[in-house]
């Protein structure tokens, strides 16, 4: 029956074994078959469609994407064509879609990860309380932006935010930003590639950003944060004294949230000046001792989780 084919296809799409994808979507099809000639028993509902998609986007293939959307639409079809609410789509039917483009390497995977939550964010809007997007669906399309080659990256990730505070402030409770979110806008902030203009707005967000943050009534910044926005730092704004400045105010902020970790080290190390690093740690270490968490004030790195202490050393 269909619980029984339920099981077989959400076992594949967990499996992550080469052609599970495939092998899925097969069986979707002989349970349409099935359907159509007459078994009352079998019928694909929503979590076969949606496990089938999961699938795709767990599979990593090319042209998975692809085959994830083509999928979503059909199920749209479907439940609209028929009244078949058995097929309709939900959040984690979009979420998985739109998942699925974020982990592709097409060039378009962005616009075509944004064009499915703008399509959720209608369909919510119009009252079709199963689309409605969360914290999952914004930031897998900040994701994808993040990782694309586009100039305006940093732009774009920052506006999907603002569309999400908006979200969240006419009602819909779980499309709440985190600290995920402002993370990884800070990551699209930091490898922007373009002109001087282009990277000199990237870093005006990233520091419009991280302020928002340090400020949220959402979430806090945490290790990833701090070393990301560090990363901004270095790579976005001209040596001197004025980076210098601003970078070591970060890391002290860092310290007092305690969220050094090793990245945070790195990232700080390459925002500033060899003086200014090693000024940073005053009377902490004794001549030509080696820097490593250990030999840290344990509150700085208190609130790290799942740290690794001891892995990045560095001399003087």
């Amino acid at each position: 029956n269909t619980v029984t084919f339920n099981t077989v296809i959400n076992a594949l799409s967990q499996s992550g074994e080469k052609g599970a994808a495939e092998r899925a979507e097969a069986i979707l099809r002989q349970m349409e078959e099935m359907r159509q000639s007459g078994d009352m028993y079998v019928a694909p509902d929503t979590v076969t469609f949606s496990s089938v998609i999961n699938a795709w986007a767990r599979s990593g293939e090319d042209g998975a994407a692809e085959r994830a959307e083509a999928i979503l639409r059909k199920m749209g079809e479907h439940s609209t064509g028929k009244n078949n609410v058995n097929v309709k789509p939900n959040t984690i039917t979009y979420s998985a879609v739109i998942n699925a483009w974020a982990k592709s390497k097409q060039p378009d995977a962005a616009d075509r990860a944004l064009a499915v939550l703008h399509w959720m964010e209608d369909l919510y809007e119009s009252g079709d309380r199963d689309a409605q997007p969360n914290t999952f669906c914004y930031n897998a399309v900040i994701n994808a932006l993040a990782k694309s080659e586009s100039a305006d990256k940093a732009q774009r990730s920052y506006d999907v935010l603002q569309h999400m505070m908006s979200a969240h402030l006419k009602g819909n409770r779980y499309a709440r930003p985190n600290v995920m979110t402002y993370s990884t806008i800070l990551n699209a902030c930091a490898y922007t590639q373009g002109t001087h203009e282009e990277k000199s707005l990237a870093f005006k967000i990233a520091r419009l950003c991280f302020k928002e943050l340090m400020q949220s009534k959402y979430d806090k910044p945490n290790n990833v944060t701090f070393a990301m926005f560090l990363q901004c730092v270095s790579r976005l704004a001209p040596r001197g004294d004025s980076r210098d400045l601003l970078a070591s105010s970060v890391f002290q902020e860092c310290c007092s949230f305690g969220q050094v970790d090793d990245a945070v080290l790195r990232s700080y190390r390459g925002a500033v000046s060899p003086r200014t690093y090693w000024d940073s740690f005053g009377t902490i270490l004794n001549p030509n001792q080696q820097l490593t968490l250990s030999v840290l004030p344990a509150e700085w790195s208190s609130n790290v989780k799942r740290r690794k202490r001891n892995n990045y050393q560095t001399r003087r």
